[in-house]
């Protein structure tokens, strides 16, 4: 076990620097708490303190460098002990040390994997769409949405294998910018307690995000119809309704691991149930999926999932029904 006083190193700070430039946010902390954190604005880097989880860039409360290198070399330089803020006079200071090798391997852990979460492709996609006021700061916030401790499955590895089916079929959709647009926001608001709610939720969300950036009345109708149509998976007439229906539901076609994986993930969603009547509604879902003519709309990810899905759908049944 490394000790508090063994430097972080140039390589493992070089991983740190890569994710804070896709746009992530190294920031804990909440009301009347003072804490440390990382980030990366406006090709700087900054090392500072942390106010109601926000990262203060103020030249008295930040350290800032210019250049990746810059940054690394001085994060790889340091340890737990040289930024135990110690020095400071208030305990309630240095009592609250944020930064800290276990809390970076966190974050490394937590983000690195995730390629397509990236601030740089959110700022691209504003483009696509045509709309002139990037939302930019709705990057962090949808982030920290899709990061909330009660998420095991809607989280953002949900939303980054979405993205990744979305690349995959992305010459298929008519209208990719706002396939991908309601993608982000599909499961932005997640309660288990409140799941009747959800989509619209979500959905409002977006519309509240395009309104302020001027978008078009028509671009944002489907944008949130799109998401709605998350709720039953039940594709309507809008644009691309097929592909954001089996994009959501590609899970359920995946390997067994990555399956099973996927419905201990959403037992812990709803870990506030009890066994008896978590298995009986989660049989009625799986059924209704099952006893559909075909569970994906297009043809492409009929032919890619179906089979599969069908197995992983009829097996998780049996071990429901305690067979």
């Amino acid at each position: 076990m490394a000790s508090s006083s063994q430097p972080y190193e140039f390589v493992f700070a070089e991983r740190v620097a890569r994710i804070l430039e896709r746009g992530h946010v190294l920031a804990y902390g909440h009301r009347d708490y003072c804490g440390m954190g990382l980030t990366y604005h406006e090709g700087r880097f900054y090392y500072g303190e942390v106010w109601d989880g926000q990262l203060l860039l103020a030249e008295n409360m930040a350290q800032c460098f210019e250049s990746r290198e810059a940054f690394s070399l001085w994060l790889g330089s340091q340890s737990d002990a040289s930024l135990s803020r110690q020095d400071k006079p208030d305990s309630f200071y240095h009592d609250n040390q944020t930064l800290s090798r276990a809390r970076l391997m966190d974050f490394v852990e937590r983000y690195e994997s995730l390629s397509r979460i990236d601030l740089q492709r959110w700022i691209q996609l504003w483009g696509k769409l045509g709309v002139k006021q990037v939302q930019e700061p709705c990057f962090g916030g949808l982030c920290a949405a899709y990061s909330e401790p009660r998420r095991a499955y809607h989280n953002l590895h949900h939303l980054e294998a979405c993205l990744k089916e979305l690349d995959g079929v992305h010459d298929q959709a008519q209208q990719p910018a706002i396939l991908e647009t309601a993608l982000w926001f599909h499961d932005a608001i997640y309660d288990p307690q409140t799941t009747s709610k959800n989509e619209e939720l979500s959905a409002n969300w977006a519309r509240d995000v395009l309104e302020e950036a001027d978008a078009p009345k028509d671009l944002i109708k489907q944008v949130r119809r799109l998401i709605l149509l998350t709720k039953q998976h039940v594709p309507d007439k809008t644009p691309d309704a097929g592909l954001m229906c089996d994009i959501d539901l590609a899970i359920l076609g995946q390997p067994e691991e990555c399956f099973w994986a996927y419905e201990r993930a959403i037992r812990q969603e709803y870990g506030w149930v009890n066994e008896n009547e978590y298995r009986q509604g989660r049989i009625r879902v799986l059924e209704t999926f099952l006893n559909r003519k075909s569970i994906y709309v297009t043809e492409l990810f009929a032919d890619r999932y179906e089979a599969v899905a069908r197995s992983n759908l009829k097996a998780s049944l049996e071990r429901l029904a305690g067979k």
